[in-house]
């Protein structure tokens, strides 16, 4: 599964999303001084990929697992197979999110506040972009219309 074209894919789809939210992050550290220091960002961003990696990482491997898909399209055909394994990687993706906002608060000398919206805007950035590419990667049954394309 993790050799599959889809599986590639969506990882490499993934990364270039991560990167382009670096690049974004490291302007706008640049340009607001009142917000966290750009080596602070940096760690943030880093970890945040490494969270959204992780939790992908997950996915396939307890979908291939569990129900034996050498794929990602027979895993998300499968409605049950989905929910199960896409479950899991959430809880991956929220139990490593809270460990890293821990984490900051006890290692960064910043405000709890802008420790908690870098965090948060990570997470709820790299869960949208994962949860559109799943959606777009996933075969469409009533639309013949392929979104990621």
């Amino acid at each position: 599964m993790l050799d599959s074209p889809q599986f590639l894919s969506l990882l490499r789809r993934i990364a270039l999303a991560w990167l382009l939210g670096c690049a974004a992050s490291w302007l706008v550290g640049l340009l607001d001084v009142s917000t966290l220091a750009p080596l602070q960002i940096g760690k943030i961003s880093l970890a945040s990929g490494v969270i959204a990696v992780v939790s992908v990482l997950s996915f396939s491997k307890v979908a291939c697992r569990a129900f034996g898909g050498p794929s990602v399209v027979d895993i998300l055909t499968g409605d049950m197979g989905l929910f199960v394994a896409f479950s899991i990687g959430m809880t991956i993706r929220i139990l490593g999110t809270v460990a890293l906002f821990l984490l900051c608060r006890y290692q960064m000398v910043a405000q709890t506040m802008q420790i908690a919206v870098w965090v948060l805007t990570w997470y709820f950035y790299l869960t949208v972009v994962e949860i559109l590419l799943f959606v777009c990667q996933s075969p469409q049954k009533h639309d013949p219309v392929d979104c990621c394309r």
